[in-house]
């Protein structure tokens, strides 16, 4: 049943993906590059180090993008608004994070 919900074409379902698809990339990241020794000490070397910050939201931003024009593509539009949607409230508050 609830593997059902999760298919069908429903702005929830973009939206949580949009929160996720970002979280992941940042995992990747933490990953690759190691700044700190788990994820949390990872996020917090990030709140500190506004430039590494930038980047790494530049990083999310794109993952979500892509998931954004995969979901076009396969004609998930409702999905796609979700993804749209939590985007760009990253990107405002990523502005709004780095010159305030």
């Amino acid at each position: 049943m609830a593997l059902n919900n999760i298919k069908k074409d429903r702005v929830i379902n973009g939206l949580i993906l949009g929160i996720i698809v970002p979280l992941i990339a940042l995992y990747i990241q933490h990953l690759i590059k190691e700044y700190a020794s788990n994820f949390l000490g990872f996020l917090q070397v990030l709140k500190a180090n506004k430039p590494l910050l930038s980047a790494s939201g530049s990083i999310s931003l794109i993952a979500n993008g892509l998931i954004f024009g995969i979901l076009v593509q396969v004609k998930k539009f409702e999905t796609a608004r979700g993804v749209f949607i939590i985007t760009c409230i990253m990107g405002i508050a990523l502005l709004l994070y780095k010159f305030f």
